[in-house]
């Protein structure tokens, strides 16, 4: 029998089915909404079976944190994140930068930006986490949401100048185009 605490529960919980659903399209874009929902659906599941039940705002980062680890289940299951087509969801609202407005018009070039970039940068853009709320959803330092969050941005910006968005950028390129070139002089 449900009790009125369990009923205020599933209340939570529907009130981030929304930023669920917004996060689990975004990373699977190219896949169809039904894998996306499957996502949130099992989140749901788990976050009702759990033992561990979060509450009040605390309970979005946990079910963020159970959403993304299930999203990567699926990648390593399946060997290659490409087969899954992820990327982008729903059309970023938050942040006007020209990369993102390219990435609403270009699903590729979000898709060329490595997976554990592409996480940290959707949870700021998307859901409006702040890096420390990021940090807790992912299992890592604040530190280093910010640097995935700046390399993430640093690949949208690379390849909307040009890059193919057929491959993601490999690190030597990355590095390569944020290292200025040594200075040459001519030897006779």
């Amino acid at each position: 029998m449900e009790t009125i605490r369990d009923i205020g529960y599933r209340d939570e919980l529907a009130r981030f089915t929304p930023n669920l659903r917004r996060y689990a399209r975004a990373l699977v874009r190219n896949h169809s909404s039904e894998a996306a929902d499957e996502l949130v659906q099992t989140t749901l599941t788990r976050a009702l079976g759990g033992d561990q039940a979060r509450r009040g705002a605390r309970l979005l980062v946990w079910l963020v944190s159970i959403l993304t680890g299930l999203h990567r289940e699926q990648v390593r299951d399946i060997g290659a994140e490409q087969k899954l087509g992820f990327g982008g969801g729903e059309s970023p609202t938050v942040g006007s930068s020209s990369s993102w407005k390219s990435a609403r018009r270009d699903p590729a070039l979000l898709s060329s930006i490595p997976l554990e970039y592409r996480e940290a940068l959707l949870l700021v853009v998307l859901e409006n986490m702040s890096y420390a709320q990021v940090a807790e959803c992912l299992g890592l330092s604040v530190t280093t949401v910010g640097t995935r969050v700046a390399r993430a941005r640093d690949y949208l910006a690379k390849a909307q100048a040009g890059w193919s968005s057929d491959k993601p950028l490999s690190a030597t390129q990355g590095k390569a185009a944020r290292t200025p070139a040594p200075y040459l002089r001519v030897v006779k």
